[in-house]
């Protein structure tokens, strides 16, 4: 299973483009849980999607915030990740999360 296989279930909808190698997730989630959180992080380290850029936007709580900071924070350490950068509104409650995965 790879990471988007994960939250595929949890996703209200995912854009796939192969030819500009792009990925959009439109308010994606995980199944609540730290095992969830730490199966999702384990799964992007093994990232098969080189050279891709993920953007995912949507709409989360306080909380969820908090929670997409961490793993922005997880995915910058990450030696497959080449950029992370994650906008927020707390007044309007929406985010975008954007990834730019290293190719091989």
């Amino acid at each position: 299973m790879n990471w988007l296989e994960f939250i595929k279930p949890y996703t209200k909808r995912i854009i796939f483009n192969d030819y500009e190698k792009r990925i959009t997730l439109i308010h994606p989630h995980f199944n609540r849980g730290t095992s969830n959180y730490r199966t999702l992080l384990h799964l992007l380290s093994q990232n098969i999607y080189s050279n891709y850029l993920v953007e995912c936007t949507g709409f989360a709580s306080i909380k969820g915030f908090i929670i997409l900071e961490h793993i922005e924070e997880h995915l910058k350490k990450m030696k497959n990740v080449e950029y992370v950068k994650l906008n927020s509104n707390l007044y309007s409650s929406q985010y975008t999360l954007t990834i730019k995965f290293k190719g091989d």
